[in-house]
């Protein structure tokens, strides 16, 4: 459990950091289609495209990131820490809309 704490963690500091003062940061968590899913929702920043391959790199820092303190690890460790919980992690990302974390992980069956 404290590791997918240490990955939550990861993301929604992530999120705060890059979120104005007057921005929207949302935390949403529900389950469909046998699934449980978090959403993490930033109004403020934007992945660019050609950076959305790459985001999950180690060390890797988009140019948008780089005046922000950071070493490139947050979001690598936390995809490493879902992937081994049997999760998964997707963003969407853009200029006009913000930035969406998405983390699904497959409901136990009862």
């Amino acid at each position: 459990m404290k590791l997918l704490n240490r990955a939550f963690s990861n993301i929604i500091n992530n999120a705060i950091r890059y979120t104005k003062e007057k921005g929207k940061l949302m935390i949403t968590a529900y389950s469909y289609n046998g699934k449980s899913v978090v959403e993490i929702y930033n109004s403020d920043s934007y992945i660019p495209e050609n950076e959305m391959t790459k985001i999950f790199d180690r060390l890797y820092r988009g140019e948008l990131s780089r005046t922000t303190p950071g070493s490139g690890l947050g979001l690598t460790i936390a995809k490493t820490i879902i992937t081994l919980h049997g999760g998964e992690i997707k963003v969407v990302s853009g200029e006009d809309k913000g930035t969406t974390f998405t983390i699904l992980f497959q409901d136990d069956p009862v």
